[in-house]
């Protein structure tokens, strides 16, 4: 195989991800993908490095996925082309690449705003059985397709929308219970529980709590009151930490963390301390009676005083405040 890209999808197509040629991902960025234990999700994570000689690193992050990475040309490729060659084909590469960036980028747009004519076709929640299941009450920008499905919308650091994440009214065949707009753009994007976060207006003397989910976010915001970010799931944790601390140097961010600890791999711990380290904030990990747990489960199972409770025992304390019980 001259052309690395058939190599790579050759090799990804071996460890079982569902990918080909046409829309390989050359950018340089974490791609995911649907694999063959797992088409119905994206769980298969690969990256191809273009500079000088091209690198493929994969990791599947499902229980029992593969990692690993390989230089995409080996003995008498790369290395045996002259130095012109070598310097005409990493412009290619460099090509391949600036092109891959820029059809992903519109390909993106495209789904932004498809999803934005979906959310705008919407009516405003009232009330949803998801949210009647937890006891919650309906969230400002919060609404609700025709089909009944509950649409929660998702925006950059900048107040932007850029997506939405649907919860069904009733879960899908394959068990499902929520999912995101077609084709839009999700990294780094989240719910906010608190105006001032997306339109700078946020009190400096006010901590920033991010979360995965959205029953977990309105949670911590009762208990607490502080400023909260719903990041919609693990793997946006990180980035959209690192949009907050970008916008706000100096405050005080905690990562309220999901507890998967029933897992042999606790996803939830595991990327909301990647995210603590990365922008130097607090982490916050839900405790009940050792179980698998968020901080939704504590305030339903126990109050909204136990969830201040172990915020506290993190960042001390809160000001005084009703305990939500």
């Amino acid at each position: 195989m001259s052309d690395f890209r058939q190599k790579a999808v050759y090799i990804l197509q071996r460890e079982g991800y569902l990918v080909d040629e046409s829309f390989l991902d050359t950018s340089g960025r974490w791609a995911s993908c649907p694999t063959v234990k797992n088409p119905r999700k994206r769980n298969g994570h690969y990256k191809i490095h273009c500079d000088n000689s091209p690198v493929l690193v994969w990791h599947d992050w499902t229980p029992g996925g593969t990692q690993g990475s390989v230089a995409l040309y080996e003995g008498s490729g790369y290395a045996s082309l002259s130095i012109a060659e070598q310097a005409a084909q990493r412009q290619e590469w460099q090509t391949k690449k600036e092109r891959d960036a820029i059809m992903e980028r519109q390909r993106l747009e495209r789904g932004r705003q498809k999803a934005w004519e979906t959310y705008q076709r919407a009516s405003r929640c009232t009330s949803h059985p998801y949210l009647d299941k937890k006891g919650l009450l309906p969230i400002e920008g919060m609404c609700v397709d025709v089909s009944g499905n509950l649409l929660i919308p998702i925006r950059d650091i900048e107040g932007r929308f850029i997506s939405f994440c649907i919860i069904y009214k009733r879960p899908l065949p394959d068990g499902r219970d929520k999912g995101y707009a077609t084709g839009a753009p999700k990294r780094g994007g989240f719910f906010a529980l608190s105006g001032g976060l997306i339109k700078g207006i946020a009190w400096e003397e006010m901590p920033i709590a991010i979360s995965e989910g959205v029953a977990t976010a309105i949670s911590i915001r009762a208990a607490t009151g502080f400023h909260v970010a719903c990041a919609f799931d693990c793997h946006n944790l990180v980035p959209v930490a690192e949009a907050i601390r970008g916008k706000y140097p100096s405050r005080t961010l905690i990562i309220g963390c999901d507890n998967d600890c029933d897992k042999p791999e606790n996803a939830g711990l595991d990327f909301g301390t990647k995210a603590a380290k990365a922008v130097n904030a607090f982490l916050c990990v839900p405790e009940l009676n050792g179980q698998k747990c968020d901080f939704d489960d504590v305030r339903r199972l126990v109050g909204c005083h136990e969830v201040r409770r172990q915020f506290e025992a993190v960042v001390g304390r809160i000001g005084a405040q009703d305990d939500g019980r």
